[in-house]
């Protein structure tokens, strides 16, 4: 998800990084449309792997679980979306696609200071 969204404090890299990504594949997507080839960015969100411990995540501080998902879930909607070949960038879980619908309402400034509330807490 956050290649929608500025993190400060937490990850700016990381999150600059997946906007790249995301504008790479944008642009890839119109490049190759003509020529029949899809290309898909899968934006799967907070999904219940190891990653948030092999991160260095605080474990009594895990994501919420309205947003968590299972792999199963994300692979699910992956398919669903490949099969219909429709859309550049695919964000799976239904609480993840009204955050980022909401995000685009809201100010750079006011998304920044959400983010900023989110980041990990200096110890």
């Amino acid at each position: 998800m956050l290649a929608f969204l500025p993190f400060p404090h937490g990850g700016a890299l990381y999150a600059a990084t997946k906007a790249f990504v995301s504008s790479l594949l944008l642009a890839l997507w119109e490049e190759q449309r003509a020529r029949g080839v899809y290309v898909m960015g899968l934006c799967p969100g907070a999904t219940s792997t190891e990653f948030f411990d092999r991160a260095g995540g605080d474990p009594n501080e895990p994501p919420p679980e309205a947003i968590m998902q299972t792999p199963q879930q994300v692979v699910s909607e992956a398919l669903h979306a490949l099969h219909r070949r429709k859309k550049p960038i695919v964000v799976t879980g239904g609480m993840n696609r009204v955050f980022v619908f909401l995000s685009r309402l809201m100010s750079f400034r006011t998304q920044t200071k959400i983010m900023k509330k989110t980041a990990p807490k200096k110890r």
